[in-house]
């Protein structure tokens, strides 16, 4: 993805030091001053982290809301002589949901203060916070209000619209498709080895079941029927080997491919026939060697004069 609209993070600083931790957030901040919108879940941040963020959306448990607003005032750094987030306005707010709730001290974290409110903070601090309620405190506020308000004055943008359900046209996926599986049947080396080998294992073993017999010794029905079941046995058994191995091939692509039809990149009919196109030069050669081992050794090749 390149340069998108809005950016989704999920607790970017998991895992980091604090310098490492400083070092991820401040390249946030800049692509969100360059004009996009980074939505972004933080755990335990520091004050100069909390401090990096412009508006805050806080939830309780049960996923209720109890605060969705501005960060500031914005205030000059003494150190880096760079404006940061107050947070102030977050502080006051939770100072004036219940006058029991404990006054905020300069320096202080904001997150842990503001945690320590809403009883997410440590066991001991939770055991000494008033039961308010915050939820139905964010609803009746003016933030809750001004936040409705902005929803409402938001114009649904038009909708995209596709002359075809797919992005490309039928033949184009056909042969996109075979194209695709023809290369990747080229390039699976050790499948291809594989089958072959069986083929010519499975051969060897039906012929030789009948490497004694010919046909022109054969007098009677279960004699001919017996040297028939061999031939048949041997074909059958050759098709539902690399019936069985084509399934474990498409099983190994099956996310590829509910992915890409999710995306509408093709059909699943296009897809299919490509396989099957793919197939086809392998299941040639797979006869070739079967028919190469089992007529000589059935002595089929000498019997063409006698029937």
């Amino acid at each position: 993805v390149s340069n998108p609209s809005v950016l989704f993070l999920d607790e970017p600083t998991s895992g980091l030091d604090s310098r490492s931790a400083r070092v991820v957030m401040r390249a946030i901040k800049r692509i969100a001053q360059s004009g996009r919108t980074v939505l972004c879940t933080i755990h335990q941040p520091s004050y100069e982290i909390f401090a990096m963020f412009d508006k805050l959306l806080l939830l309780k448990k049960g996923g209720k809301t109890v605060y969705n607003g501005a960060m500031g005032p914005q205030k000059l750094s003494e150190l880096t002589q760079e404006p940061y987030n107050s947070a102030l306005d977050l502080v006051r707010y939770f100072e004036s949901c219940h006058p029991t709730i404990p006054r905020y001290r300069e320096g202080r974290n904001p997150a842990e203060f503001m945690l320590e409110c809403i009883g997410a903070g440590t066991g001991a601090a939770k055991a000494e916070q008033p039961t308010v309620d915050f939820a139905g405190a964010y609803r009746s506020s003016a933030m809750a209000n001004d936040t409705l308000v902005a929803l409402s004055h938001i114009v649904p943008g038009e909708k995209l619209f596709f002359k075809s359900y797919y992005a490309s046209s039928y033949p184009m996926q056909f042969y996109m498709s075979a194209a695709r599986w023809t290369r990747t049947y080229w390039r699976n080396v050790g499948y291809n080895f594989v089958r072959i080998l069986i083929i010519i294992g499975v051969a060897l073993l039906f012929s030789l079941n009948v490497v004694t017999e010919s046909m022109q010794d054969i007098k009677t029905q279960a004699g001919l029927q017996s040297y028939n079941g061999a031939i048949f046995a041997g074909v059958f058994f050759t098709s539902a080997i690399q019936a069985i191995m084509t399934v474990g091939v498409i099983g190994d692509s099956k996310q590829v491919y509910y992915k890409e039809l999710a995306a509408r990149m093709y059909h699943s009919w296009p897809y299919l026939m490509g396989l099957s196109i793919a197939e086809i030069p392998w299941l040639l050669a797979v006869t070739f060697f079967h028919c190469l081992i089992f007529y000589p050794i059935a002595h089929l090749w000498t019997e063409t004069d006698y029937l």
